[in-house]
């Protein structure tokens, strides 16, 4: 359900607890049951009490990436509060570890400074009258393409891609590739252009020793590249096998045992020669996985109704591609304006009186907001920010009843009326006409039913 402008709402945030040692089971006859002694368990309820409106001065821009480098980042400006904005330039750049910062390039202080958050939401920092949203993308495994007829599917694992069977490795037993060692990757099926993979032994403490211990150097029916160079690299790859199912064979392809037989495929950043690496024939899968340099991770079954080892043929591929994260290569630059010095096609679209309104209109007895029969009031919304402004109130033989005065520093959208003439009388049930002259903006009118409810005393 939307909300609703102008429209209180209310809630409460509480904490509450379980006390175990108070509650037994719903069969023991001697026991307390739940409710049967009293505990206050939950903290008092405090509501609060919030009001959604549109800024009728807001504008968002987008910062532009400076030639230099590149991402598939992009960077938005929110002017949040428009009297703060301080028409200076600004630049976005980022850190080794890819936070951010944010630099006034007019006085040279960085005003934001190792800002970790790159999601697309609103929960930035607000420096300077502006919200600056650094949007990018995770370092690591963008997207995946299947070429011609695909025989496995995947384990959900959890990672994002693949039924949730493939992704960066160091979401699946860790890695120390760091943020921007990714590359482009594409794994060739083929029985008869092959490698090596190092590999590892789930539970084969019989074999060598420890469970995830290496247990050799042998062929796989496929080949490993980084296709984000030229001329490609071939990469080595790191199989792990599940001691004593039967697709424990020292090659590498999937079965029907539960999990799919665990013949994950790691491939690593690592250029492969053919020969056994000395670091890898040395080290755990898994507790070492943290020191080896490990990009994707790929934990296949079969497809059901294939047969692997007949439908595996040459042409076959699984590419992996990255995502290009900000870095620090990338900056983002962006000038702002101040709303009372734009002109032209920088002047606020909604910095107007278009959307002026009185609530409620029309007004009948009574208004949710007020507290009793005497605090009476009309609101006036959508106002334009940091405007002076005259609101002046006419009955319909066009004599003035109030001139309402607002200052030009307020940033708030509502100005209210309390229903009372310049001389503090309530005014008599009729139409009413309002003037509305803003600075730098023009006038606009408009009229409202007044019907007050009848005044009881309650005391006399």
């Amino acid at each position: 359900m939307p909300l609703k402008n102008n429209q209180p709402y209310y809630f409460a945030v509480t904490a509450y607890s379980y006390d175990y040692l108070n509650i037994t089971p719903f069969n023991d006859p001697g026991g307390n049951f739940l409710g049967y002694i009293t505990e206050t368990l939950e903290s008092p309820i405090v509501p609060y009490s919030v009001k959604p409106f549109t800024f009728a001065g807001s504008v968002s821009q987008v910062a532009t990436q400076v030639p230099a480098g590149s991402s598939d980042g992009v960077t938005y400006v929110e002017y949040i509060y428009p009297d703060q904005v301080t028409g200076d330039d600004y630049e976005v750049n980022f850190n080794d570890d890819l936070t951010w910062n944010l630099t006034n390039l007019a006085t040279g202080e960085t005003i934001l400074d190792s800002v970790v958050t790159q999601a697309d939401d609103y929960g930035y920092p607000v420096a300077e009258g502006i919200q600056v949203r650094v949007v990018g993308p995770a370092p690591g495994a963008k997207e995946y393409e299947w070429v011609g007829d695909r025989w496995i599917s995947g384990v959900d694992a959890g990672l994002p891609l693949f039924f949730g069977a493939l992704g960066n490795a160091a979401d699946f037993f860790g890695s120390n590739v760091g943020p921007l060692d990714y590359k482009n990757v594409e794994i060739r099926w083929s029985f008869t252009t092959t490698q090596k993979g190092h590999f590892y032994v789930r539970t084969g403490t019989s074999v060598c020793g420890s469970s995830y211990c290496y247990s050799g150097f042998f062929d796989v029916p496929f080949t490993a590249w980084d296709v984000s160079t030229s001329p490609e690299r071939q990469l080595n790859v790191l199989i792990a096998e599940q001691f004593g199912n039967v697709c424990f064979d020292s090659t590498w392809l999937p079965c029907d045992e539960d999990g799919a037989g665990r013949e994950y495929i790691f491939v690593t950043n690592s250029t492969y020669t053919g020969t056994e690496d000395a670091g890898y024939a040395s080290q755990n899968m898994l507790n070492d996985a943290g020191d080896m340099d490990v990009l994707y991770a790929l934990w296949p079954r079969i497809r059901p109704g294939h047969v692997p080892a007949d439908e595996l043929a040459d042409g076959q591929k699984l590419i992996i591609r990255k995502n290009n994260p900000n870095n620090p290569g990338v900056k983002y630059t962006f000038s702002t304006t101040k709303p009372e010095e734009a002109t032209g096609e920088d002047v606020v679209i909604g910095n107007d009186l278009s959307n002026v309104k009185t609530v409620p209109n029309p007004y009948y007895a009574f208004y949710p907001e007020e507290t009793d029969q005497f605090d009476r009031i009309v609101k006036f919304i959508n106002l334009p920010p940091n405007k002076a402004m005259k609101i002046k109130i006419y009955n319909i033989a066009g004599d003035l009843l109030r001139t309402l005065e607002r200052p030009g520093n307020t940033t708030n959208p509502e100005f209210e009326w309390d229903l009372k003439t310049a001389a503090g009388l309530w005014v008599a049930s009729g139409i009413y006409v309002w003037v509305i002259e803003a600075d730098g903006l023009g006038t606009t009118f408009g009229k409202m039913a007044i019907f007050p409810e009848v005044e009881q005393l309650d005391t006399f």
